[in-house]
């Protein structure tokens, strides 16, 4: 379970609260027997998949309509990069589409969200365990920026992503306010 505990209340909103752990979800594998499908990518070069690995979107993605189906490309659980939190949601289509993923609780860790009944149904939740939020990193005028009011939700078991709105007070451009690294000279 990653990002964001999600629920419907009595009102039939959908809320979801703190206490999930930032990590990722693990979508996709690499070590597979049988390969079923070869994506080509811009950025991966050539990923062995199977269908199993792939998720739909039914109505893609704003700007994206003709992308619907997507692997998630994330670091595999105890890689020494697990402090990497960025995963990638490769087009299957499209080799040059892929956006940035980012657990919004990495980085703000008391988001939560708010969507109604519909959208989350229109995934086949039943529970709020099943489902997985992942915010879109892009650049802004100031750095990187987090989309807040539309995360993209997954359902694991069934394979589904959809953006969902975010009917609570969160910005479509959080900024990530980056710390100065400290560089140290190696010669």
């Amino acid at each position: 379970m990653v990002c964001v505990k999600v629920r419907v209340t009595d009102d039939g909103q959908v809320a979801a609260h703190a206490g999930c752990p930032n990590r990722l979800p693990t979508l996709a594998t690499s070590k597979r027997a049988e390969l079923s499908m070869q994506v080509a990518t811009t950025r991966f070069s050539t990923l062995a998949i199977e269908d199993q690995d792939t998720v739909l979107f039914p109505a893609g993605l704003p700007g994206l309509e003709d992308c619907r189906q997507w692997v998630l490309l994330v670091e595999p659980e105890g890689d020494a990069r697990d402090a990497n939190p960025v995963a990638w949601l490769q087009s299957t289509q499209y080799p040059e589409v892929a956006l940035p993923l980012v657990s919004p609780r990495r980085f703000v860790p008391d988001y939560f969200l708010t969507a109604g009944r519909e959208q989350l149904e229109r995934l086949g939740l039943q529970t709020w365990q099943e489902a997985d939020v992942l915010a879109v990193i892009s650049r802004g005028e100031q750095g990187l920026i987090l989309n807040l009011k539309a995360p993209l939700v997954f359902n694991r078991q069934r394979r589904l992503g959809s953006q969902v709105i975010n009917t609570a007070d969160w910005p479509i451009s959080y900024s990530l306010a980056m710390e100065p690294m400290e560089v140290r000279r190696s010669a």
